[in-house]
């Protein structure tokens, strides 16, 4: 059989051998003699967790499926409990996360996000550089109103084809991918800079120990995360000049910017509502140290006001917020619960220690090894989501047993999740390749500025590590 056959079978069939092979990975492993420091109920709950894997690997069902699935099982098999196996939608996390999702289906719905986005566009050069700069800058900072990275690419990217046309970048040009690289860095790669730019920050924290867990407000988070975000943004900015220079000088033609705001008619009620509320938010997570308000109460409370003010309204609520992802990240999430309680944490730690421990001697290069882990890991796991929550709670009790706070295993793994190496694997930036139809720029073009991410990021982490001694995360 040749190859371009063994691959249209494999295409063809790769739901079904994956099918088949979870659940003969899952009894393989539940019929093994009991390891040391594992009780059968911990011996169970791995069998079903890489049952899912693979399933999620190789997209056998739906990942919010396999995730309800998954805990229903932990339950059918009496592995644990209703109130462990789905700890995580009582949670604070999921909560808050609910809130997010909320107030970002109403950024999205009103059209705020495009319009304040436009208005600092505006501000920056008309130039190629500018505009770069500006979709980085307002993508940074204005992508804390959504916290989903694929609704903001979504909604964005059209933008960022109308900036490469207005410059008169031909597709798939110099230019265009280079404009199409910053929005992309705006609006997705700088999100663990700031915690609520995307609900994976909250994932991360909520698979942290419970005991560390309080201490990671938004303020906290941006003290862990600040040196990394400057590396970051700097590095791809210059990594974006560096590899996609157009032919010439170009500029937006006057008036461009405020054609496209035009279009958008007036600041409308519902945007303003909209925009009061999500700052209003904002300021309370940044303050949460001073008043002690939860940020999911927070979070709800705002999301209840624009329910209330029918900027949301019932279908709406329904349909705007992406209930699927919701539930799949409660089911990976309850899987902090189930390995604290079952203690698969501390024996992860104590299987993996002596293998990491020499890396971990060294701060920096377990960092680099962690980072290059992850990058080969995302080659199979699909789901930026199950990357960061089934790999952090891997690393993050093995970190601890070497003195390195959790948090950072987690941040690294978030960090290193983001990459574009191979067209499926990141939802993200496949929603923006197709939303600016499919020929703004080529794959094999971005896979350049993914190689640049990751040795950007491998740098930002390390130069985070003077920091992060300062705030005892490091022994």
């Amino acid at each position: 059989m040749s190859t371009d056959a063994n691959k249209s079978f494999f295409a063809e069939n790769k739901k079904t051998i994956g099918g088949i092979l979870g659940i003969l990975i899952a009894i393989a492993i539940a019929i093994q003699p009991l390891p040391a420091g594992l009780s059968a109920a911990g011996l169970k709950a791995v069998a079903i967790l890489c049952w899912a894997v693979v399933y999620w690997v190789f997209d056998v069902f739906p990942d919010y499926v396999v995730g309800l699935a998954m805990s229903a099982l932990f339950v059918i098999t009496k592995t644990a409990p209703m109130n462990v196996a789905f700890a995580a939608y009582s949670s604070d996390a999921w909560w808050l996360l609910v809130a997010a999702i909320g107030l970002g289906a109403a950024a999205t719905k009103t059209g705020l996000l495009t319009r304040i986005s436009l208005v600092v566009l505006k501000i920056f050069p008309a130039t190629y550089k500018g505009q770069v700069m500006a979709l980085i800058g307002c993508g940074t900072f204005l992508g804390t109103l959504i916290p989903s990275t694929t609704a903001k690419m979504a909604i964005m990217s059209p933008v960022a084809l109308s900036i490469s046309n207005a410059l008169g970048f031909e597709k798939k040009s110099p230019g265009a991918t280079g404009i199409f690289a910053a929005c992309g860095t705006g609006f997705n790669l700088s999100s663990p800079f700031l915690m609520s730019s995307s609900f994976l920050a909250y994932v991360a924290v909520s698979l942290l120990p419970k005991a560390e867990q309080a201490q990671f407000t938004w303020s906290y988070w941006f003290l862990c995360a600040a040196t990394w975000g400057i590396v970051l943004l700097i590095g791809c900015t210059l990594a974006i000049f560096y590899l996609y220079k157009p032919s010439g000088e170009v500029k937006l033609a006057p008036g461009f910017i405020d054609e496209k705001l035009n279009e958008l008619g007036p600041f409308t009620k519902e945007q303003k509502l909209t925009l009061g509320v999500a700052l209003a938010c904002l300021a309370f997570w940044m303050t949460q140290s001073l008043h002690n308000l939860s940020a999911s109460i927070v979070g709800i409370a705002g999301l209840c006001i624009l329910l209330a003010l029918n900027v949301c309204t019932r279908e709406d609520f329904r349909k705007l917020i992406v209930w699927d992802a919701i539930i799949f990240l409660g089911s990976v999430t309850s899987l902090g619960s189930i390995f604290s309680s079952l203690k698969i944490d501390a024996w992860l730690g104590s299987l993996f220690g002596p293998i990491l421990a020499p890396f971990a001697s060294n701060i920096f290069l377990y960092l680099a090894t962690l980072s290059i882990i992850v990058y080969i890991l995302r080659f199979f796991v699909i789901s930026v989501g199950s990357a960061v929550a089934v790999l952090t709670l891997v690393f993050a009790p093995v970190s601890a047993a070497q003195g390195i706070d959790p948090f950072i295993a987690a941040f690294t793994v978030y960090c290193a999740g983001n990459v574009w190496n191979v067209f499926y694997n990141s939802i993200v930036w496949v929603v923006a390749y197709y939303a600016t139809g499919g020929d703004m720029v080529e794959f094999k073009e971005m896979r350049k500025f993914s190689i640049a991410y990751m040795i950007i990021s491998i740098i930002g982490l390390m130069a985070s590590v003077p920091a992060w001694r300062m705030l005892g995360l490091l022994k």
